[in-house]
């Protein structure tokens, strides 16, 4: 096999994990919480290349989407700081229903709100 082959795979399974983890941590703290308030911040960033970063739209360097978090839901449990921009990452928020979801109806931290797009 080439060299380096396992590397990217590595980190897939890493992740995969770590979420698997996060998930079972956010079902330890609320059973009914599907991680409503880490949502999506709509942001398209392009880089050099013109191509759009984040926004769950494409997956990275590890396999996964992710997306910059949106500032008044960023209760992610995968949440990290960018050095690009003054925002928060996940790949989390770009795996949780949407505020609009009925689901997230009662964890919605501000009654009233509009969902972020």
């Amino acid at each position: 096999m080439p060299q380096g082959f396992f590397q990217p795979l590595m980190k897939r399974t890493v992740i995969l994990i770590f979420l698997a983890f996060a998930f079972s941590e956010r079902e330890g703290r609320q059973s009914e919480d599907l991680g409503c308030n880490c949502q999506c911040f709509s942001l398209d960033v392009k880089n050099d290349k013109g191509e759009v970063e984040g926004n769950c739209q494409k997956v990275d360097e590890t396999g996964a989407k992710w997306c910059y978090v949106h500032p008044r839901y960023g209760d992610c449990l995968d949440i990290e700081s960018s050095v690009k921009l003054n925002l928060n990452w996940s790949y989390e928020a770009c795996a949780t229903p949407s505020l609009d979801d009925p689901r997230c109806k009662k964890f919605i931290k501000s009654a009233g709100s509009a969902a972020p797009k």
